[in-house]
């Protein structure tokens, strides 16, 4: 609960809060399409914070907190095993990113075989090694909206709803 405010803990630096802002406003802007309440964006404060090993110094988070952010306000969860490196900017367009060796290792190192990229990281892959190439699975994203698609459950898990049983027996006439 809270007032709308989206709270970016002190160690994130200039350009990780740039990301980090820029998913909260895009996760906004498609609120209906995501059927997100608009009350939501007044009734709920968002913390954002990495763990204090994890070092990030570029944007590259932004599409990994904008599905952090989607998920959290539609209850959708994130599919399991799946990294996503990519920078977004404002209008939700997944920007390149630099070192995708070493992140694709990375995830590799964590168990991850499926990695969301931003389409213009595709020519990159050759840089890869064969044997990584094999093993990883990609997906690429032009905007954040095919990386939500991507890295979200399609439904909300179901609840369990007990029917109401009538212990009356009906009359027929």
């Amino acid at each position: 609960p809270g007032s709308g405010q989206l709270h970016l803990r002190h160690q994130m630096m200039e350009t990780i809060r740039d990301s980090a802002e820029n998913a909260y406003a895009y996760v906004k802007s498609k609120a209906k399409e995501l059927n997100i309440p608009a009350e939501k964006f007044r009734e709920v404060d968002l913390h954002i914070a990495f763990a204090p090993a994890i070092k990030i110094d570029g944007p590259s988070a932004g599409t990994a907190m904008a599905v952090a952010i989607a998920s959290a306000l539609t209850g959708r969860k994130v599919l399991p095993g799946i990294a996503m490196p990519g920078e977004i900017d404002l209008i939700g367009r997944a920007l390149p990113i630099g070192g995708l060796k070493e992140k694709t290792l990375a995830a590799r190192r964590a168990g991850i075989r499926t990695v969301i990229l931003p389409k213009e990281n595709e020519k990159d892959l050759e840089d890869l090694p064969k044997y990584l190439r094999k093993d990883m699975h990609f997906i690429f994203a032009t905007i954040v909206d095919d990386v939500l698609a991507a890295a979200l459950r399609k439904k909300l898990p179901r609840k369990s709803v007990k029917k109401k049983v009538s212990t009356r027996s009906r009359a027929t006439h």
